[in-house]
């Protein structure tokens, strides 16, 4: 009986070590796998927001067309902001400028600060 009794208690060891051991690797998986999602995710993230801000330069797109009055305001805008480096808009106006709107377009876009 006792041969049994340690038969018994070394197969319970031995399933409790085997599952300790399972346990183990699927967390290490999980978090490796978790990991390397996250790190995806980011990358994915990174490589769509440097597309798009490198792709999207309003004076490059606007050249050689003809503008409203608000896509003039935000053309304004971003030279004033430096977003269109060294490349210039020439752009055709759908509306007619008086001095007085000229001083409004500069000082509701902040390009020259008062």
């Amino acid at each position: 009986m006792e041969v049994q009794t340690g038969n018994i208690i070394a197969l319970v060891l031995l399933t409790l070590v085997i599952i300790a051991v399972v346990i183990t690797i699927i967390v290490n998986m999980g978090t490796q796998m978790k990991n390397q999602a996250t790190i995806k995710i980011r990358d994915v993230f990174r490589d769509f927001l440097s597309s798009v801000t490198s792709i999207h330069n309003v004076c490059e797109a606007y050249n050689g067309k003809d503008v409203s009055l608000q896509d003039f305001q935000m053309i304004l805008q971003e030279v004033s902001l430096g977003r269109c480096k060294d490349v210039h808009a020439n752009v055709s106006l759908t509306f007619s400028l008086t001095k007085d709107d000229i001083k409004k377009l500069v000082r509701d876009t902040a390009i020259i600060d008062d």
